[in-house]
């Protein structure tokens, strides 16, 4: 065997490299020629180091403009479409928009919380903390400017750390009290007598039953929960009804559900092979959704 071609190269840093590797060197003397349009520069080194020793370093590259320059492929453009989500999930949003936003305004006027962030050794002994202080200067912004948001002095050798003036230092947003309780929750670096431990184990349930604390992870600018809820929404599906509408006439449709969500396949039988519309890939089950204009899998415009 004098030559190796692996198409799709990308794919073989993981699952086949190992046994490719072994093969090429059963074979002394073939050449590999390896093909792919997407090489793994996003992977994380030890994956690199994988790919190359199998693939070797890439020889050459050429540019999308290039090939469009060519005509071999398609210039294309991409739009996005805003979709509105369905009434339950905006509603969803919003009870969560309100409880993130009530934490984040209310921490400041709770009065245990205020006895404790003083209490907390990098600001009532910096002077000795400076290296560990250092290593965390997200928790330390987030104590400056909460202790500001209280209208309290700030230490001026923490200011000194951050080279700034009081002033200087933004408002008290949600992302700043995300830090600040995720450290708090954790418990690192905090000193906490039995009324703080029982605040804390407080303010944790109270963050759970609002689904704002998920697996130890405080959630308060985003949440997880909401944005898969929001990736298998039923809006998107109808979203590409809308947009394929018009220009559909005797196309069969199916809609399938999978672990990954709702997607839209889309065939004709003037056509060889079909189109997809895959709002995330993969098929697992195929079944019927009652969507507007639609009769037996058929849309008629």
């Amino acid at each position: 065997m004098g030559t190796l071609i692996f198409d799709e190269a990308h794919h073989l840093r993981r699952e086949w490299w190992e046994a490719l590797a072994q093969l090429i060197e059963q074979l002394p003397g073939t050449r590999v020629v390896s093909l792919t349009a997407t090489p793994p520069y996003d992977v994380i080194g030890a994956e690199w180091q994988r790919y190359e020793p199998l693939c070797g370093p890439i020889d050459e590259q050429i540019s999308v403009p290039e090939l469009v320059r060519a005509g071999t492929l398609s210039p294309h453009q991409d739009y996005v479409i805003a979709v509105a989500p369905a009434p339950a999930d905006s509603a969803a949003l919003w009870a969560y928009d309100v409880a993130a936003e009530t934490v984040r305004s209310e921490l400041p006027r709770d009065a245990e919380f205020l006895r404790i962030v003083p209490q907390h050794p990098w600001v009532y002994a910096p002077e000795w903390r400076v290296e560990e202080i250092l290593e965390d200067p997200e928790l330390l912004s987030a104590l400056l400017i909460y202790l500001r948001a209280c209208q309290q002095v700030l230490p001026r050798p923490l200011l000194k750390l951050l080279d700034c003036r009081p002033e200087d230092l933004p408002a008290f947003d949600r992302a700043r009290c995300q830090v600040l309780v995720q450290r708090y929750l954790s418990g690192q670096t905090w000193r906490l007598d039995a009324q703080s431990e029982e605040h804390r184990v407080a303010l944790a349930k109270r963050l759970r039953d609002a689904a704002l604390l998920w697996r130890r992870e405080v959630h308060l600018q985003s949440s997880p929960s909401l944005r898969n809820r929001l990736r298998l929404t039923k809006s998107k599906v109808e979203a590409c009804v809308a947009i394929y509408r018009p220009c559909l006439s005797g196309w069969h449709t199916w809609c399938f559900y999978n672990t990954g969500g709702w997607g839209l396949l889309i065939s004709s039988r003037h056509l060889t092979g079909c189109l997809a519309w895959h709002l995330l890939l993969g098929v697992k089950d195929l079944v019927h959704l009652p969507l507007p204009g639609a009769a037996n899998y058929t849309y008629e415009p």
